[in-house]
């Protein structure tokens, strides 16, 4: 794994397992922290640190002398947190962006309805497909004269 130097690895630790979680590759019994730390190439400690930050949130428990579990509710709550981060962080500026580029919310669905049905390499044809409709409803017929 590429640290990110701009962020603390423990953090970065913390969103591997959660994605773990999230994926269901972890459903039970998550890796101890040796086994992580080697993997990772990192001290134990911050893994140590890492989990700690999960325990504290209920993501994970540990069951002493077996090891660390996801909690019941371990997922759900990875869920709702990394959703409200996505939505405090990074939707402002998506929005931004989409507003600076001029992309509707009729051209995202497009291409949002071409990733979730797995076809996200065709988006461009979506795009441009709707530019074509939008200059056909507009009155914009220099799009199609050469």
């Amino acid at each position: 794994m590429r640290f990110d130097g701009s962020r603390p690895i423990f953090l970065q630790i913390v969103d591997l397992i959660s994605e773990s979680v999230l994926s269901g590759r972890y459903t039970d019994r998550i890796p101890s922290v040796r086994e992580i730390a080697a993997e990772l190439e990192v001290n134990p400690n911050t893994v140590a640190r890492a989990y700690m930050y999960l325990q504290d949130r209920g993501i994970i428990r540990m069951k002493r002398g077996l090891g660390y579990y996801v909690a019941q509710d371990g997922a759900e709550l990875v869920m709702n947190a990394r959703r409200e981060d996505f939505i405090r962080r990074e939707l402002p500026s998506f929005f931004k962006t989409m507003d600076l580029l001029g992309i509707t919310l009729a051209q995202l669905g497009s291409h949002y309805e071409s990733y979730s049905s797995g076809d996200f390499e065709n988006c461009s044809a979506v795009s441009q497909k709707d530019e074509l409709n939008e200059n056909v409803e507009s009155g914009d017929e220099e799009m199609f004269t050469e």
